[in-house]
């Protein structure tokens, strides 16, 4: 979120937590740059970027990776956004049972 912040506008992250059909879900909301959400799929690909290195740094992993860990712990992740108006990702992981 502070990597894509926006320019003109001050940066804010609000996080939130809900238990939610037996799954904990926590949201990441900021007021950053955005993105369109015909390129949902290209942001939790390895080695694929919206950007050019030249407009923000970095290699295209860091999206992967989270979406290999949450799905690895039976999670999932996904994104909402829009340009300009910032964007909210969610990771959602099931709630563990205790065991016997």
């Amino acid at each position: 979120s502070i990597k894509y912040s926006s320019p003109v506008k001050t940066p804010e992250i609000n996080i939130s937590y809900v238990k939610n059909n037996g799954s904990h879900v926590i949201s990441f909301q900021d007021n950053g740059i955005g993105f369109n959400e015909k390129y949902l799929a290209q942001m939790f690909t390895l080695f694929q970027r919206l950007h050019n290195k030249s407009e923000y740094e970095g290699t295209g992993l860091g999206l992967a990776i989270c979406r290999k860990i949450i799905e690895m712990h039976n999670g999932r992740i996904w994104a909402r956004g829009q340009e300009g108006e910032g964007a909210t990702f969610y990771i959602s992981l099931p709630v563990r049972r205790p065991e016997n």
